[in-house]
């Protein structure tokens, strides 16, 4: 995936913690009621690479019901427990 396609980013806030952002909603991202904000960077990396994924599958023509649930994929890329 290109940055041209991506529909998140991540920012860095002043306290040095990371934040998933919605380029489409202009907000902070959110997966499963939580807000995407004040993660570790290597968490926010995570969580960037699959919710751009998601986004990505969730656009692709004749997506279906071939992918897995959402929360049981952020799971297993180590995102949440």
């Amino acid at each position: 995936m290109t940055e041209d396609n991506a529909r998140y980013e991540l920012i860095l806030d002043p306290l040095d913690m990371w934040t998933v952002w919605d380029l489409t909603a202009d907000q902070p991202a959110e997966f499963a009621g939580q807000l995407l904000m004040g993660l570790t960077e290597a968490e926010a990396n995570d969580a960037l690479r699959v919710m751009n994924e998601l986004n990505l599958r969730r656009l692709a023509p004749g997506n279906g019901d071939t992918t897995m649930p959402p929360a049981l994929e952020y799971r297993e890329a180590g995102v949440v427990r």
